[in-house]
């Protein structure tokens, strides 16, 4: 049967080395196979091994004299393989063994899992059909993007074998930015991009600029090293378009890597542990005051009915209740109630508190210490010039002057706390009803109605309006807002609380200061 083995070299630093002379030889010095690296250090090579047979790699050149034994050969096994580079969408993997084990491998059932984090496929792979391949053909549309574990597993779920797959996905580039003309000391570039906002940030270093030793890929980091047992540092060549042999040298890649970074026996044995409880929201916690029979059905119920809300909890031997997680819109009011088996109210005193759930996290930190010698490159060893042989020129003085002017909201003690206030800046354009709805409300137009609204935005069945004030004085028609120009107003005032008027149900309040004269 023929084996597809892969080989990874590298010094010290772990970084790749590309040779172009390797080969593999037998007990007799007669060369059976030879083989080539990448300038990661990655290379291949087929063999079809006699049982009795030893083999050794050797590699003899100006850089590296290697002779290493090859691992005793196994008289049958399963391995796992697999065609990527099919037309189409098609992903090909490919299960086999040799005739020995066609026999020894009768009746059992093995899984091929396919997976990433919580996306799995699963294929019963059996070789009860007498053949030596079992052939699994898959669209790998459902893959996901990055890398992939396929593995074997048997009927006591113990991994027979693993192998890494990568798919780069259907994503393309939607942006894209090449230097068009050079001219002195100016750079003209072209970009273009499919979005329709967009911020562009650039960050020009020279080409053999000592910082910039390491050429690293964002897709990398979050595709390729999150599931690798020893992260591929300079991995921007496999995502750089303008590297033909990517593909080939991810795949290669993926063929040198003896296991992935989540291996299946603590998968299996060691399911994860909640070390940090979940702090987010706020826990609403209490004690009934009442004496309560032993395996009492009673519950806690929590509503209210203006937000749609009702949850329910247990009530502990303590006579202690309590809602964790809780996510509570500010100033909403909750109602709690003790409830029978029935679901019938029951009258009873209570205390209630709520608490924070935010808590410190400590995470301690780790050093990987190497004994390997710090690279020197004399090409990128610089020294300053000596200022007597180097005429140097003084530049002028700089100096910084701070012009930012501190907001001041003439209006503000006119609102509660909760209110926040915004200065309507000169040139600011658009209406107060457009301002209104950039704001936490949404605004319109009522079709059957024509008339326009201002309603809450968190509860989309809500007709309820927030009170809206121009100049102190109530306004009940919000149509004047739709073409009132930002450019007549100084102030705007918003509190979806409601304290700042008595009147506002607790949908929230909008006062309007126009400028004077207006």
């Amino acid at each position: 049967m023929i084996n597809i083995v892969g080989v990874k070299i590298t010094d010290c630093n772990q970084k790749g080395i590309e040779i172009s002379d390797g080969i593999i030889v037998d007990s007799k010095s007669n060369e059976i196979s030879r083989f080539q690296t990448n300038h990661s250090g990655n290379g291949i090579f087929y063999i079809n091994p006699y049982i009795n047979e030893t083999y050794t790699l050797k590699i003899k050149s100006d850089k590296l004299n290697i002779s290493k034994p090859l691992p005793r050969i196994q008289e049958t096994g399963i391995i796992v393989s697999y065609n990527n580079n099919l037309n189409g969408q098609n992903l090909l993997i490919n299960v086999k063994t040799n005739e020995k084990g066609v026999e020894l491998y009768q009746n059992k059932k093995y899984d091929l899992l396919i997976q990433q984090n919580k996306k799995a496929i699963l294929k019963e792979i059996t070789f009860n059909n007498k053949q030596t391949n079992q052939l699994v053909n898959l669209d790998k549309k459902y893959l996901s993007n990055g890398v992939s574990s396929i593995r074997l597993i048997d009927e006591n779920l113990n991994e027979i074998t693993e192998r890494l797959i990568y798919n780069y996905g259907t994503n393309k580039s939607v942006t894209s930015l090449e230097a068009r003309t050079i001219a002195n000391d100016s750079i003209i570039l072209f970009g273009k991009t499919d979005g329709i906002l967009a911020n562009l940030s650039i960050s020009v270093l020279p080409g053999d600029n000592i910082c910039a030793g390491q050429k690293r890929a964002i897709l990398g980091t979050f595709y390729l090293n999150t599931y690798l047992e020893k992260p591929e540092i300079n991995n921007y060549s496999y995502y750089d378009f303008e590297n033909k042999k990517r593909k080939e040298d991810m795949e290669l890649l993926m063929l040198n890597q003896s296991k992935s970074k989540y291996q299946w026996n603590n998968i299996k044995s060691n399911p994860p542990k909640m070390k940090y409880t979940f702090d987010k929201g706020v826990t609403i916690s209490g004690t009934i005051d009442k004496v309560l029979k032993p395996n009492s059905k009673y519950k806690i119920a929590l509503f209210s009915f203006k937000d749609n809300v009702y949850e329910e909890t247990t009530i502990d031997e303590q006579n202690k209740f309590k809602f964790e997680n809780f996510y509570a819109r500010d100033s909403t009011v909750f109602i709690l109630q003790m409830m029978d088996k029935k679901n019938v109210s029951v009258f009873t005193k209570m205390t209630t508190k709520v608490s924070s759930n935010s808590s410190p996290l400590y995470l301690s930190s780790t050093f990987d210490n190497s004994n390997c010698e710090v690279l020197k490159n004399p090409n990128t060893s610089f020294a300053f010039a000596d200022s007597k042989t180097d005429p140097s020129v003084n530049l002028n003085e700089v100096f910084v002057q701070n012009n930012f002017k501190k907001e001041i909201l003439t209006n503000k003690d006119k609102m509660s706390m909760n209110a926040q206030g915004y200065k309507i800046e000169e040139g600011q354009q658009g209406t107060v009803l457009d301002f209104i709805a950039r704001h936490g409300y949404r605004t319109g137009v009522d079709f059957e109605t024509n008339d326009a609204y201002i309603r809450t935005s968190y509860n989309l069945n809500s007709s309820s309006s927030p009170v809206v004030y121009v100049d102190d004085i109530e306004q009940t028609d919000f149509n004047f807002l739709f073409n009132f120009e930002l450019s007549e107003v100084d102030e705007i005032y918003i509190d979806k609380s409601g304290f700042s008027d008595n009147s506002s149900r607790g949908v929230g309040t909008i006062k309007v200061y126009l400028k004077k004269g207006e």
